[in-house]
């Protein structure tokens, strides 16, 4: 009988470390997405307002678009830093599962 209530509380155990795990992963991907949108969104209200502050218009495509790919580069430097910093949480959990 107690083997199969210890069985039951692996299962469960298990089962809640899966959960927090996916959990944990969801919430990343979810903050990484954010970034690079907020990104792209800061870099666009930047160099809108450059245009149309500093140089009221005069060049009003064309700061705005390099601002935006300035934000859409800082985003990918962000999705890069996340990637790079989960990549070593996982090794480092590796190497502590193998002893």
């Amino acid at each position: 009988m107690k083997k199969n209530s210890l069985n039951t509380f692996k299962l469960k155990e298990k089962k809640d470390s899966t959960f927090k795990f996916l959990f944990t992963v969801l919430i990343e991907s979810f903050s990484i997405g954010i970034s690079v949108v907020a990104s792209i969104i800061a870099g666009a209200i930047v160099g809108w307002l450059i245009d149309e502050k500093v140089f009221k218009g005069k060049y009003s495509p064309w700061i705005t678009t390099i601002f935006i790919i300035f934000g859409a580069a800082g985003g990918i430097r962000n999705l890069i830093w996340y990637r790079r910093k989960r990549m070593k949480e996982i090794s480092k959990n590796e190497k502590d599962n193998k002893f």
